[in-house]
């Protein structure tokens, strides 16, 4: 059996929609916790911090941190460091999904989007790298020092000038 959705829209609501010439500025989000509306240029300027708290975390360059990582694990065998490693970055992660999901909410697909998805991309990036380390290391530290050696993980394909 097909079911088909319909939705009913009222066209005097349509005239209160935002147009899409508005000032992204003037934009009122949903209000934060401490009661006031934050706009689109907020969550963008939030996007920001947590890309400068991001690079501060993996000193700009998401190749070596992981690498510094990697290789700590090879000499000590901890595996918290990955652990703490992938929790701090995937907190990040879920700051900047709620970014998106406002900046989407109040812009629509555009620039202001496409900002915070590049940021998205480079901490998406660095946790999968952790996590493929990790992983391994969960399951035998030799296998990460296989890989290590023949450099087959993710991170050791990338060229360290792009990450």
């Amino acid at each position: 059996m097909l079911l088909a959705t319909y939705i009913l829209v009222d066209i005097s609501d349509i005239s209160s929609l935002r147009s899409p010439t508005q000032s992204i500025s003037s934009t009122p989000v949903r209000p934060s916790q401490q009661g006031t509306v934050l706009t689109a240029v907020d969550w963008l300027k939030r996007a920001r911090r947590i890309e400068a708290r991001f690079n501060e975390i993996v000193a700009n360059d998401s190749v070596a941190y992981v690498q510094t990582l990697c290789v700590n694990f090879l000499l000590d065998k901890d595996k918290a460091s990955l652990h703490e490693s992938s929790i701090s970055l995937s907190k990040l992660r879920k700051t900047i999904y709620t970014c998106h999901a406002e900046i989407l909410q109040a812009c629509g697909v555009g620039d202001e989007l496409s900002k915070v998805e590049a940021i998205e991309k480079e901490i998406q990036t660095a946790i999968s790298w952790v996590e493929e380390v990790f992983c391994y290391a969960i399951v035998d530290w030799t296998e990460v020092e296989r890989l290590f050696r023949a450099r087959n993980f993710m991170y050791q394909t990338v060229d360290s000038g792009m990450a």
